[in-house]
């Protein structure tokens, strides 16, 4: 019985979060959807104008813009005209609030919390070696902007990092509490 439904997105799977937020809808139009990824950021216009079924569209990083949202739909602490990155419908006009500045301190976020879903439902393995892997980002953006890439775009041209001890400390933590056997990194550039 969710009262806030966040889909995450990109070109690629639009469609199928298309299709979760008008699940979500069939199911209790109450549910306020929303929307976030590389292609919601730079598709808010559109979306909201087409696919009715999305209430909100988190442009950017999302973490600090969820939590404002949450504070709006169920606390009713905070109106969403006060929230900084985010795109909605309001009496049937689409309103784009102010940008939300960058996270500079990638070390403050916590680590996600996995251990609040079942991790077998999603069952991720290390590509050609089927041993029980996990995701890790060790930072976001990139300084090079490339033509076939959405990253500087997303982040601008600005690489943020991890410091060495938090990417460590949650590889530490997986391996230990979670049986993970291999890491899948999802930087935009790994190597820099």
């Amino acid at each position: 019985n969710p009262k806030i439904i966040g889909i995450a997105g990109t070109s690629h799977t639009r469609y199928a979060s298309f299709g979760i937020a008008k699940e979500a809808k069939r199911i209790d139009d109450k549910i306020f959807t929303v929307y976030g990824g590389s292609h919601a950021t730079f598709t808010a216009e559109d979306t909201l104008r087409h696919i009715n079924d999305i209430d909100a569209i988190v442009r950017g990083e999302a973490e600090e813009t969820m939590l404002d949202v949450i504070e709006a739909v169920l606390r009713g602490r905070k109106e969403l005209d006060d929230i900084k990155g985010l795109s909605y419908r309001n009496n049937g006009n689409i309103r784009h609030n102010p940008g939300r500045a960058r996270i500079q301190d990638l070390d403050s976020l916590p680590f996600p919390a996995r251990d609040l879903i079942d991790l077998k439902k999603y069952d991720l393995k290390m590509d050609f070696l089927n041993i029980p892997a996990a995701s890790v980002m060790s930072s976001r953006g990139c300084p090079v902007n490339c033509s076939y890439c959405s990253a500087s775009a997303m982040f601008g041209r600005t690489l943020t990092l991890r410091s060495a001890k938090n990417i460590v400390d949650e590889i530490e933590l997986l391996v230990n509490d979670f049986k993970v056997e291999g890491i899948k990194f999802f930087d935009s550039t790994l190597t820099l």
